[in-house]
């Protein structure tokens, strides 16, 4: 068999990749659609164990809302001070740059924003990142954010991550 085969699977940003002939992948769609379907149980099982407030994350999109140490409370009410704050000690830089994307977002009405906003209001609180382009773009490999009308949008697997690993 002279073709390269390759199944690729990243648990963290929940990606499968299959690549080769029609045989290789058919050979293997029983086992694929076994993990798919373990995939999809372990979504479900995981959203009826959250906050019955929040039993999805669409909604948490919709009503703007993250999980704080106390209550939900709505991020645009927060200002980015206290939202910064809330960031665990070990946030990396490419963390902050991500939540900081992310609020210039919410107060966006297109829902965009640029690497100087979210730079700008990092800034603001005495963080200087030294190359916050390249951090933008560790967060666009790991699907955390993509391009959209000329700038950055957050992901629903960021939102995600801010969500339950930066603002626990």
């Amino acid at each position: 068999m002279d073709e390269k085969s390759k199944i690729r699977i990243n648990l963290t940003s929940r990606e499968f990749e299959i690549e080769g002939s029609e045989e290789f992948i058919a050979k293997y769609n029983e086992t694929i659609d076994s993990f798919l379907d373990k995939i999809y149980s372990s979504d479900s099982s995981q959203n009826s164990q959250s906050n019955g407030e929040n039993s999805t994350l669409g909604e948490a999109i919709e009503t703007n809302k993250i999980k704080s140490s106390d209550s939900m409370d709505s991020i645009s009410e927060l200002s980015f001070g206290e939202l910064y704050h809330k960031l665990p000690n070990s946030a990396k830089d490419v963390d902050k740059i991500l939540l900081a994307g992310y609020y210039a977002q919410l107060l966006s009405e297109e829902r965009i924003f640029s690497t100087r906003e979210a730079s700008n209001l990092l800034v603001e609180q005495g963080v200087k990142l030294s190359n916050a382009s390249a951090f933008m773009k560790s967060n666009m490999s790991t699907k955390k954010v993509f391009k959209h009308k000329g700038g950055y949008r957050v992901s629903d697997t960021g939102i995600a991550y801010i969500k339950n690993t930066l603002l626990v």
